[in-house]
């Protein structure tokens, strides 16, 4: 369950024995985010990318493109999760 009304995005960053926290967020919006893959760069930048159906999901102007571009709607079974625009992908 996230901040708002559906589920969310957390993650955590653990030290190198896999003991210790050593920082965690979370993403999400009023509706349910799913993520498909997190990247982490050289520069320990981490990017996060999955799906939402939150009208509220918080970016910066600029960087989310909203554009639908073709796939079908997805039902993850046991998730219960209905995504309409099964290919939208955020950043």
């Amino acid at each position: 369950q996230g901040l708002g009304s559906g589920t969310d995005i957390a993650i955590t960053k653990y030290d190198t024995t896999g003991t210790f926290i050593v920082w965690s967020t979370f993403l999400g919006g009023t509706g349910d985010e799913l993520p498909h893959s997190l990247i982490v760069n050289s520069a320990d930048e981490v990017f996060v990318y999955g799906t939402t159906t939150s009208q509220n999901f918080p970016y910066v102007t600029g960087c989310l493109d909203n554009t639908f571009n073709g796939g079908t709607a997805i039902n993850l079974l046991g998730l219960g999760v209905n995504f309409v625009n099964g290919s939208d992908m955020i950043v």
